[in-house]
Protein backbone atom coordinates (compact mmCIF):
# COMPACT_ATOMS: atom_id res chain seq x y z
CA UNK A 1 0.00 0.00 0.00
CA UNK A 2 1.39 3.40 -1.01
CA UNK A 3 1.55 6.00 1.75
CA UNK A 4 1.28 9.48 0.28
CA UNK A 5 3.09 12.47 1.74
CA UNK A 6 0.90 15.50 2.53
CA UNK A 7 1.42 19.23 2.79
CA UNK A 8 -0.97 22.10 3.54
CA UNK A 9 -0.86 25.89 3.70
CA UNK A 10 -3.94 27.70 5.00
CA UNK A 11 -4.87 31.31 5.77
CA UNK A 12 -7.78 31.03 8.22
CA UNK A 13 -9.26 34.50 7.80
CA UNK A 14 -8.16 35.17 4.24
CA UNK A 15 -7.88 33.08 1.09
CA UNK A 16 -8.37 29.82 3.01
CA UNK A 17 -6.60 26.83 1.49
CA UNK A 18 -3.52 28.14 -0.29
CA UNK A 19 -2.27 24.65 -0.94
CA UNK A 20 -3.38 21.09 -0.20
CA UNK A 21 -1.32 18.36 -1.80
CA UNK A 22 -0.22 14.79 -1.63
CA UNK A 23 2.46 12.96 -3.52
CA UNK A 24 4.23 9.65 -3.56
CA UNK A 25 7.58 8.52 -4.91
CA UNK A 26 7.94 5.78 -7.51
CA UNK A 27 11.58 5.23 -8.44
CA UNK A 28 13.00 8.55 -9.66
CA UNK A 29 9.54 10.02 -10.27
CA UNK A 30 6.90 11.70 -8.11
CA UNK A 31 3.17 11.46 -8.69
CA UNK A 32 0.62 13.59 -6.89
CA UNK A 33 -2.31 15.98 -6.79
CA UNK A 34 -2.80 19.51 -5.52
CA UNK A 35 -5.39 22.20 -5.12
CA UNK A 36 -5.48 25.64 -3.56
CA UNK A 37 -6.25 29.27 -4.12
CA UNK A 38 -5.13 30.74 -7.44
CA UNK A 39 -6.45 34.29 -7.67
CA UNK A 40 -9.83 33.26 -6.28
CA UNK A 41 -10.08 30.06 -8.28
CA UNK A 42 -9.29 26.58 -6.95
CA UNK A 43 -7.71 24.43 -9.65
CA UNK A 44 -7.39 20.73 -8.92
CA UNK A 45 -4.39 19.25 -10.70
CA UNK A 46 -2.67 15.87 -10.96
CA UNK A 47 1.07 16.06 -11.52
CA UNK A 48 4.18 14.05 -12.23
CA UNK A 49 7.78 15.13 -11.62
CA UNK A 50 9.78 12.96 -13.97
CA UNK A 51 13.39 12.26 -12.91
CA UNK A 52 13.07 14.30 -9.71
CA UNK A 53 15.30 11.89 -7.82
CA UNK A 54 17.94 11.44 -10.50
CA UNK A 55 20.80 13.36 -12.05
CA UNK A 56 18.76 13.84 -15.23
CA UNK A 57 16.69 16.94 -15.94
CA UNK A 58 13.39 17.04 -14.07
CA UNK A 59 10.22 17.53 -16.10
CA UNK A 60 7.01 18.77 -14.51
CA UNK A 61 3.86 17.37 -16.12
CA UNK A 62 0.37 18.30 -14.96
CA UNK A 63 -3.19 17.55 -15.93
CA UNK A 64 -5.16 20.40 -17.46
CA UNK A 65 -8.19 19.52 -15.36
CA UNK A 66 -9.04 17.37 -12.37
CA UNK A 67 -8.93 14.30 -14.62
CA UNK A 68 -5.98 11.96 -14.38
CA UNK A 69 -6.99 10.39 -17.72
CA UNK A 70 -7.49 13.72 -19.51
CA UNK A 71 -5.05 16.05 -21.25
CA UNK A 72 -1.65 16.78 -19.73
CA UNK A 73 0.96 19.44 -20.42
CA UNK A 74 4.62 19.85 -19.62
CA UNK A 75 5.06 22.95 -17.48
CA UNK A 76 8.18 25.01 -18.22
CA UNK A 77 9.45 28.41 -17.14
CA UNK A 78 8.17 29.75 -20.47
CA UNK A 79 4.69 28.22 -20.22
CA UNK A 80 3.13 24.91 -21.15
CA UNK A 81 3.79 22.41 -23.91
CA UNK A 82 1.14 19.82 -24.85
CA UNK A 83 2.18 16.36 -23.70
CA UNK A 84 1.24 13.09 -25.34
CA UNK A 85 -0.93 11.44 -22.68
CA UNK A 86 -0.44 7.94 -24.08
CA UNK A 87 2.11 6.27 -21.84
CA UNK A 88 3.08 9.52 -20.10
CA UNK A 89 1.69 8.45 -16.75
CA UNK A 90 1.57 4.67 -16.39
CA UNK A 91 -1.92 3.23 -16.07
CA UNK A 92 -1.14 1.80 -12.62
CA UNK A 93 -0.05 5.28 -11.46
CA UNK A 94 -3.28 6.80 -12.82
CA UNK A 95 -5.37 4.29 -10.86
CA UNK A 96 -3.32 4.93 -7.71
CA UNK A 97 -3.58 8.71 -8.10
CA UNK A 98 -7.33 8.47 -8.50
CA UNK A 99 -7.63 6.22 -5.42
CA UNK A 100 -5.36 8.42 -3.30
CA UNK A 101 -7.15 11.60 -4.35
CA UNK A 102 -10.45 10.16 -3.20
CA UNK A 103 -8.98 9.12 0.17
CA UNK A 104 -7.11 12.41 0.61
CA UNK A 105 -10.07 14.67 -0.13
CA UNK A 106 -12.39 12.55 2.00
CA UNK A 107 -10.04 12.66 4.98
CA UNK A 108 -8.79 16.25 4.76
CA UNK A 109 -11.10 18.47 2.69
CA UNK A 110 -14.69 19.55 2.33
CA UNK A 111 -16.33 21.72 -0.30
CA UNK A 112 -18.67 24.67 0.16
CA UNK A 113 -21.15 23.30 -2.37
CA UNK A 114 -21.64 20.00 -0.47
CA UNK A 115 -24.85 20.33 1.54
CA UNK A 116 -24.00 17.07 3.36
CA UNK A 117 -21.20 18.92 5.20
CA UNK A 118 -23.53 20.87 7.53
CA UNK A 119 -21.48 19.83 10.59
CA UNK A 120 -18.31 21.25 9.01
CA UNK A 121 -20.09 24.51 8.14
CA UNK A 122 -21.32 24.79 11.73
CA UNK A 123 -17.87 24.07 13.20
CA UNK A 124 -16.32 26.77 11.00
CA UNK A 125 -19.04 29.29 11.98
CA UNK A 126 -18.51 28.44 15.65
CA UNK A 127 -14.80 29.21 15.32
CA UNK A 128 -15.45 32.37 13.28
CA UNK A 129 -13.82 30.97 10.14
CA UNK A 130 -15.18 31.69 6.66
CA UNK A 131 -16.12 28.74 4.48
CA UNK A 132 -14.33 28.98 1.15
CA UNK A 133 -14.84 26.89 -1.99
CA UNK A 134 -12.40 24.29 -0.58
CA UNK A 135 -11.73 23.87 3.15
CA UNK A 136 -9.72 21.75 5.55
CA UNK A 137 -11.90 19.61 7.77
CA UNK A 138 -12.35 21.24 11.17
CA UNK A 139 -11.02 18.23 13.07
CA UNK A 140 -7.78 18.44 11.04
CA UNK A 141 -7.06 22.13 11.71
CA UNK A 142 -5.28 21.26 14.97
CA UNK A 143 -2.61 19.40 12.94
CA UNK A 144 -1.53 22.67 11.32
CA UNK A 145 1.21 24.82 12.84
CA UNK A 146 -0.79 27.93 13.76
CA UNK A 147 2.07 30.19 14.92
CA UNK A 148 2.19 32.29 11.73
CA UNK A 149 -0.28 34.08 9.50
CA UNK A 150 -0.14 31.08 7.15
CA UNK A 151 -0.92 27.88 9.03
CA UNK A 152 1.02 24.92 7.63
CA UNK A 153 1.26 21.18 7.95
CA UNK A 154 4.07 19.11 6.50
CA UNK A 155 3.94 15.35 7.04
CA UNK A 156 7.15 14.05 8.62
CA UNK A 157 8.26 12.51 5.32
CA UNK A 158 7.67 15.63 3.20
CA UNK A 159 10.62 16.69 1.09
CA UNK A 160 10.52 20.50 1.11
CA UNK A 161 12.58 20.42 -2.11
CA UNK A 162 9.45 19.01 -3.80
CA UNK A 163 7.32 21.85 -2.43
CA UNK A 164 9.90 24.42 -3.49
CA UNK A 165 10.10 22.94 -7.00
CA UNK A 166 6.31 22.92 -7.40
CA UNK A 167 6.01 26.50 -6.16
CA UNK A 168 8.20 27.71 -9.00
CA UNK A 169 5.75 26.28 -11.53
CA UNK A 170 2.22 25.97 -10.21
CA UNK A 171 -0.48 28.65 -10.52
CA UNK A 172 -1.31 28.64 -6.80
CA UNK A 173 -1.00 31.78 -4.68
CA UNK A 174 1.16 29.88 -2.18
CA UNK A 175 4.83 30.33 -2.88
CA UNK A 176 7.98 31.28 -1.04
CA UNK A 177 9.73 32.88 -4.00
Amino acid sequence: MIEPVTYFAYVPRGAGVLCALFYYVAGNNLFGWYTGSAEGEYPQIFFMLENFYSTQQTYFYRSLEDDVYGKWVRQTDEGTIPANPVGLVPDAACHELERLQSLFTGEWLFYADDAAEADEFAAYREQGLPVQAINIRHRKLNKLDQRDLIWTYAAPAVDMNVISYLQRHWPLDHNTR
